[in-house]
């Protein structure tokens, strides 16, 4: 069993670090499948296209370690957003600053205005 979210990539590998984030990917796939840790087997299912930006080869997927994850990729990512949603629509996700930081994102719920009443039915 699992639990299974589809990941959104709203960043991209900074140009100066793609050959080194490469490196990483190739490293983790030479890793045999039953060694590697939850950060090793989603690198390994990395792809990443000469412009920087990556994607994985099933964006909906049992994710497991993304905080693990982002520690390590994060930190060679254009400003931007990595989010999860999970099976149930349950949201989750880090924001990466220029500076390098990682913020967890929330998701709040707020009262909107008004859309639609029994006044204006009638």
């Amino acid at each position: 069993m699992g639990y299974y979210s589809e990941i959104i990539i709203e960043t991209e590998i900074k140009k100066e670090y793609i050959k080194q984030v490469q490196n990483m990917i190739e490293d983790a796939k030479k890793i045999p499948h039953d060694q590697k840790d939850y950060v090793d087997l989603h690198m390994s299912q990395m792809i990443l296209h000469d412009d920087g930006e990556f994607e994985f080869d099933e964006s909906y997927q049992k994710w497991y370690g993304d905080q693990e994850w982002i520690k390590k990729i994060g930190l060679f990512c254009e400003p931007g957003k990595i989010t999860w949603t999970g099976e149930d629509g349950d949201k989750w996700g880090y924001e990466i600053t220029d500076n390098g930081q990682i913020y967890f994102l929330e998701w709040v719920t707020k009262r909107g205005e008004l859309f639609y009443s029994l006044e204006m039915a009638l």
